[in-house]
């Protein structure tokens, strides 16, 4: 209602923006604005073959948000090693297929408490998850999180996949192998 009422935009652009940022009122605010105000993400050439359009304005603002996402979890990836990845992966992947992970599915996804906890404050502090407060649950900090890790990853996780005993025997045999 915000965005059709208050800000004046269709439903099918309002639709669009909530599929991707979920109800959080600054993000919806933020984008909206970005869209009356013409700001565009894209490159250049595309601004001189297609005219702007809200549309257009809001998949430009879309990539964006999407990319930088896929910016901060790759930042976590580099800096960590075979089964610290597996645990980030793990951990996001578990998250597509329910709202929130406990600390007791925490620790049957890894239980070597360095690993987890490295992990997870990572991403607490690249804003990729949030803990509660009143249940220690941890889940994505924005619906954009969830959506960038379906377009972007999913198709590469092994637990999405029915792989995840197979996740578990390659960490085991990486670790054998490192030196």
């Amino acid at each position: 209602m915000y965005l059709t009422e208050k800000r004046n935009l269709s439903k099918e652009v309002a639709n669009e923006i909530y599929a991707l940022f979920g109800g959080r009122i600054k993000s919806l605010q933020s984008a909206a604005s970005k869209l009356q105000a013409g700001v565009e993400f894209s490159s250049k050439s595309n601004r001189y073959f297609f005219p702007m359009s809200f549309f257009n304005i809001f998949l430009a603002i879309r990539k964006s948000t999407l990319h930088d996402i896929a910016r901060r979890i790759e930042k976590i990836r580099c800096r960590t090693n075979t089964q610290e990845q597996t645990f980030l992966f793990n951990v996001l992947c578990g998250l597509l297929n329910q709202t929130e992970l406990t600390v007791d599915q925490l620790i049957n996804m890894e239980e070597d408490v360095t690993v987890r906890q490295k992990i997870l404050d990572e991403l607490r502090n690249e804003t990729i998850l949030m803990r509660s407060v009143s249940t220690s649950e941890y889940t994505y900090n924005s619906q954009a999180i969830k959506v960038c890790f379906e377009e972007f990853y999913k198709n590469k996780c092994l637990y999405c996949n029915g792989g995840r005993k197979w996740i578990y025997k390659t960490v085991f045999l990486f670790s054998l192998f490192s030196f």
